[in-house]
């Protein structure tokens, strides 16, 4: 199966915790939901006209935070398709982000040649 509705470059992709849905981050400043069964796009969510480099889901619910050009991360939830947290405060592009395997921290790693983990970040989303 092959999912082809960006309209550019795919530079991340992630599955769910279920296994259900599968998101796409791309040059096209969209990520994109899949159902992971039919193949179908489920929705596009549009990224206030920002490249979106990395995607992945939070492994204990439905949320999943994504990395951007403009130095954020922002937490959107599956079953809403909102955004319903954006994280500031970061000096450079977010290339990718990657949670704990129990939640509790979400990591990211930008072009200043370094990583940076942050806890808690779920709680108040």
């Amino acid at each position: 199966m092959t999912l082809a509705r960006h309209k550019s470059l795919i530079f991340s992709v992630a599955w769910s915790p279920d296994g259900k849905t599968l998101a796409s981050a791309s040059y096209d400043q969209t990520v994109r939901l899949w159902d992971a069964a039919s193949g179908q796009c489920l929705t596009t969510l549009q990224q206030d006209n920002n490249l979106v480099w990395s995607v992945a889901w939070y492994p204990l619910s439905d949320l999943f935070a994504t990395g951007s050009h403009d130095r954020t991360i922002r937490l959107w939830e599956l079953r809403s398709r909102e955004c319903r947290r954006t994280l500031h405060g970061y000096t450079n592009r977010i290339w990718a982000v990657v949670w704990s395997p129990d939640g509790q921290t979400l990591a990211s790693s930008s072009n200043a040649c370094s990583c940076s983990c942050g806890s808690r970040v779920v709680a108040s989303a």
